[in-house]
């Protein structure tokens, strides 16, 4: 299985309205593999005995479409991975809340101090480069004084750090009124490109484009990868 990768091809495009200028563009593939963890297991009340705390309610690891998806860590993740807790409304504040990432055999961990009154606490970034690809627990451990209690969440998040396949070509299609490679007044509106994939892409995986100025950026949908094939992302309004 392959997570998310995001791939600068080195082809500039001509805009043609107002001034010239060349737009970057990025092809970013991804397998999706979000999973949300609420609810937790241990006591019935939550608490630590004398210790006036209260366990975790949820936890999830955060992504972005340039790095990971959600609750995916990935090659360019694996190294900063921060897991967000989210601690109940009764949270005294005194509780440190350690996240603890495992793959059954090895393990790594990051600790923050809670908040009084409950709500998100970030841990990390934590580096989980020592464990192994594929499932992945989330633990957390509080400590009050001397008292410690884990809570499992009993779901797993993913780790995957095989790159999907680099596309093979990126292009603009030259149409009634613009030239191949080429953006202008009257295509601006409605721009269609198409990107070529290896053989050794997966159907699994999802590739979507990323185009820029530099300053500005248009995303596009997603589309499932065709291996060996080409994809077409057609009415790209770039206008902007």
């Amino acid at each position: 299985m392959k997570v998310n990768r995001t791939v600068h091809v080195p082809r500039g495009v001509h805009a043609g309205h107002r001034t010239r200028s060349r737009l970057s563009l990025f092809v970013v593939m991804f397998m999706a593999a979000a999973m949300l963890f609420t609810g937790c297991g241990g006591g019935s009340d939550g608490s630590l005995t004398g210790g006036g705390a209260s366990q975790p309610i949820g936890v999830a690891i955060d992504g972005g479409l340039q790095s990971a998806p959600a609750n995916v860590i990935n090659a360019a993740t694996a190294s900063m991975v921060t897991v967000s807790v989210t601690m109940p409304a009764n949270s005294t504040g005194n509780e440190l809340v350690t996240a603890v990432l495992t793959d059954g055999l090895n393990s790594a961990q990051g600790q923050a101090q809670a908040q009084a009154g409950g709500g998100v606490i970030n841990v990390g970034p934590i580096d989980a480069t020592g464990l192994a690809d594929g499932p992945i627990e989330v633990l957390t451990r509080l400590t009050v004084g001397d008292q410690v209690t884990e809570t499992s969440f009993g779901a797993f998040i993913t780790k995957d750090t095989i790159a999907p396949a680099q596309p093979t070509s990126l292009a603009i299609a030259a149409g009634a009124s613009n030239p191949a490679g080429v953006v202008n007044a009257a295509s601006q509106q409605s721009v269609n490109l198409t990107v070529g994939l290896a053989s050794a892409a997966e159907s699994s995986e999802l590739v979507s484009l990323l185009i820029s100025d530099g300053t500005n950026s248009i995303p596009t949908a997603a589309q499932n990868a065709i291996p060996g094939g080409t994809l077409t992302f057609s009415g790209i309004n770039l206008s902007s």
